[in-house]
Order: structure tokens, then C-alpha cells, then sequence
């Protein structure tokens, strides 16, 4: 989708193809490699400490597809149909590539807002984001676990 996001006029004439094709080529985890790390165990680890604090870890997509995903805390897990959209989420944040690998090399620090917020069984899902030609499309829903 990089190539989309650089040379948008290139692209503009097939953009309803491109509605079709995104969801259908890109937006599977099997194909932008959205995933759960290798040793899965290790996706959602409470922090020490007084205050409630998780380290959140997951496979991003390829670079060549997007850079952006949106994390969200949810009272249930969501089916691999379901857009972020239909989601009622507790929580939701969008995390860069960036944001994501300047914790050490892929770890994801989660704190709540409020220290009294009870955030304990709720669902961490993940969807990748993509922007192209000024439409947003997401992946299937990668579901990390429950908060201990």
C-alpha cells in the first residue's frame, strides 16, 4: 500500500478495484502477516508494580503494507469478521511502528488513565490500518488475549 500512499494519481482511475482487492488480498492476517509473536505466552504480561500496568506484544504486518495499527480493549472477543468500526471498546489507542518499536524492540507499554479503572479480563484485540487514497481499511482482528 506504500505505493498507493506515494503516488496517489497513479492509482486514482482504479480505485474501485482497489476497494474490492484491499479487503479481499491485503486485509487477511495470513497475507500482511499481522500475528501473534512466536512464543504466545508472551503477548500480555502485567508489569510490577503498584499501579496496573501491562506489556502488550505482537508480529506487525510488513512494512510494504502499512505502519499503523489500532489496538482496542473490549469486554468480548471479536469475531474475524469484525471491523474495528462495530467495536464498543473500553479502550482504543492507534500505535505507529515507531511508537511500538521505541519501547525496546517491540513491547508496548499499557497503563490506564485512571489507576482506579478495573481493566482486569478484558480482551486486547489488534487490527492493522490502511490508508489508501484517502479511504481507511483494516485487517481481520487479532485478539492477544485477556488482561490478567
Amino acid at each position: 500500500t506504500r505505493g498507493f500512499t506515494r503516488f496517489p494519481e497513479a492509482f486514482r482511475n482504479y480505485q474501485n478495484v482497489l476497494r474490492d482487492w484491499i479487503p479481499a488480498e491485503i486485509a487477511p492476517r495470513q497475507a500482511n502477516r499481522l500475528a501473534l509473536p512466536t512464543l504466545k505466552r508472551n503477548c500480555i504480561r502485567k508489569l510490577p508494580g503498584l499501579s496496573p500496568a501491562w506489556e502488550l506484544r505482537w508480529n506487525w504486518p510488513e512494512p510494504r503494507f502499512t505502519d499503523a495499527c489500532l489496538l482496542k480493549l473490549c469486554r468480548s472477543a471479536p469475531t474475524a469478521d469484525t471491523s474495528p468500526e462495530s467495536v464498543n471498546a473500553i479502550y482504543e489507542r492507534k500505535i505507529t511502528r515507531t511508537n511500538y518499536e521505541v519501547t525496546g524492540g517491540g513491547r508496548l507499554p499499557l497503563r490506564p488513565f485512571n489507576s482506579r479503572q478495573d481493566w482486569k479480563g478484558l480482551y486486547v484485540v489488534v487490527w492493522a490500518c490502511f490508508e489508501v487514497l484517502g479511504e481507511s481499511y483494516s485487517s481481520e482482528p487479532l485478539t492477544l488475549g485477556r488482561l490478567p
